[in-house]
């Protein structure tokens, strides 16, 4: 019995498995996942912090949405509805949105709004882009390149980080750190950052 198939022509699924894989100019998925990692790592350890016996939480699978909560009411340093909470929360929805819809353009409006919001309650206005490129287009090889969500998340991380007790310097180059020995190690590049 001889295959249907025709491994010359592999169809239109691959296609479009090809084009959503491949990171694109202007698509959040890769800033607002990884960002929203290092948020959770950041509220792991501050809510471990608060607590005479942490080990006890091991193992308790506390979700993003969780630990915020536990997070707003033990920090002292913050207000439960200090702006950098919402923000998170808006973080987390947008990640949950990105998660569960592989088309990135359902996002724009909501990343648009995160950005927004953080550079209102900050009152400093971001610098402009080194390059606006098309939405379609590869990721460049030269170089990082950061987004306004790049800079408005990284600045809320510091923010949070020396806020809640952390180091925030010593946090963000021993995470960079650990990024580039994991990559290192399975023998992959890091993608770069893109605008």
């Amino acid at each position: 019995m001889e295959s249907s198939e025709n491994f010359d022509d592999p169809g239109p699924g691959v296609d479009r498995f090809l084009s959503v894989i491949t990171p694109k100019m202007g698509d959040p998925t890769y800033s607002v996942l990884r960002a929203h990692l290092l948020f959770e790592e950041l509220l792991r350890d501050f809510v471990a912090k608060q607590f005479v016996h942490p080990t006890a939480l091991q193992g308790a699978r506390l979700s993003f949405a969780q630990l915020l909560a536990i997070g707003r009411a033990a920090a002292v340093t913050l207000e439960p509805n200090d702006w950098r909470w919402a923000a998170l929360d808006k973080l987390n929805r947008l990640r949950n949105l990105l998660a569960h819809n592989i088309e990135a353009e359902v996002v724009t409006d909501k990343v648009q709004a995160l950005i927004s919001f953080a550079v209102r309650e900050v009152g400093i206005p971001l610098p402009e882009p080194q390059a606006k490129m098309p939405a379609d287009a590869p990721v460049p090889v030269s170089g990082p390149r950061y987004t306004a969500l790049d800079m408005v998340l990284c600045g809320l991380h510091t923010q949070l980080a020396a806020l809640l007790g952390f180091d925030a310097k010593v946090r963000l180059a021993t995470e960079v750190l650990r990024d580039s020995l994991v990559a290192k190690n399975l023998g992959k590049k890091l993608p770069p950052r893109y605008d």
